[in-house]
C-alpha cells in the first residue's frame, strides 16, 4: 500500500493546522492540486449532516472567516489567501458517496477530516498522472461538466472521443424544462449564480438566443454578505435558524 504521508501533512499543514471543522471530508481539487503539484485554489468540505455543516458555519465565523459567496450549493469563505468552499446541495455518508457525484475521475480523490486516510476513486491516481478526463455519467450536472471539460484543457489535460460522446450522452438526458433548471445545471456543483435573459418564454429557440446573453456572477443574491452565522443559515436553509 503506497505511503501518502506527506501528501495529508501537506494539506493539513496549508489548511492551518487548527481545523475548525467535525464531521466533513475534504474532496475534489484540492487534492487533485497536490497530486499535479498546482496551487490548490480553495479547499472543498462536504459534509455528513446538516447538524455539522450548520456547526461549521457557526466555527467559520467564530474564527473569524470572511463569508463571501453563498449560492445554492456551497457557502465560501476566505481567511488570507484560503478559501474554504462548504456544500449543503448534499450531504455525505461517505468519500464513495461524493465520488458518485462527481464528473470526472481525476477529482475522485477525499481526506475525512476525522481521519489520516486519502481515499481514491481505483482510476485517480492513474488518470490524474495521464492528465486523462474520464467521465462519470452519473454526475448531477454534466452541463456544466461540458463547460469544465474547457478549464481542463487549459491546464493539459485530454479527453477522448468516448469520454465526450459519453458526456454529450448525458447532457441530452439532462432535464431542462425552465430558466431555474438551466441555471441549476450551468451553475454546476459551486452553485455559481448564472445571469441570463428570462424575459420570453421558455422554449428551445428562446433557449437558444438567450444563451448568448448567459454571465458568471460571484457573490450572494443579496447585496451585502451575512454577517452572522445566523443570518447565513437563515439564507442558505430559506428559513429562520433553529438554533439546534
Amino acid at each position: 500500500m503506497d505511503d501518502f504521508t506527506k501528501e495529508i501533512e501537506f494539506l493539513k499543514e496549508r489548511i492551518g493546522g487548527a481545523w475548525p471543522f467535525e464531521g466533513c471530508i475534504l474532496a475534489g481539487g484540492a487534492i487533485t492540486s497536490v497530486f499535479t503539484k498546482k496551487d490548490i485554489s480553495d479547499f472543498d468540505l462536504y459534509f455528513h449532516s446538516r447538524k455539522a455543516f450548520d456547526a461549521a458555519v457557526h466555527s467559520a465565523y467564530d474564527q473569524g472567516y470572511w463569508c463571501v459567496s453563498i449560492t445554492s450549493r456551497a457557502i465560501t469563505f476566505a481567511q488570507g489567501d484560503l478559501v474554504f468552499q462548504l456544500m449543503h446541495f448534499r450531504f455525505f455518508p461517505d468519500a464513495n458517496a461524493i465520488f458518485e457525484s462527481f464528473d470526472f475521475t481525476c477529482c475522485m480523490a477525499a481526506l475525512p477530516m476525522d481521519s489520516q486516510q486519502l481515499v481514491f476513486h481505483p482510476r485517480f491516481l492513474a488518470d490524474t498522472n495521464k492528465r486523462e478526463l474520464i467521465f462519470n455519467h452519473g454526475t448531477d450536472f454534466p452541463l456544466a461538466s461540458g463547460v469544465r471539460v474547457l478549464k481542463y484543457q487549459q491546464r493539459g489535460y485530454t479527453i477522448s472521443k468516448t469520454e465526450l460522446i459519453k458526456l454529450l450522452v448525458a447532457v441530452t438526458r439532462t432535464k431542462i424544462d425552465s430558466w431555474d433548471e438551466l441555471k441549476e445545471q450551468i451553475g454546476g456543483h459551486y452553485g455559481e449564480k448564472v445571469t441570463v435573459d428570462t424575459s420570453k418564454e421558455f422554449n428551445p429557440a428562446n433557449l437558444t438566443a438567450a444563451l448568448e446573453s448567459v454571465r458568471f456572477e460571484p457573490g450572494c443574491d443579496s447585496v451585502e454578505n451575512p454577517a452572522t452565522a445566523e443570518e447565513a443559515l437563515a439564507k442558505i436553509w430559506k428559513e429562520p435558524y433553529p438554533g439546534e
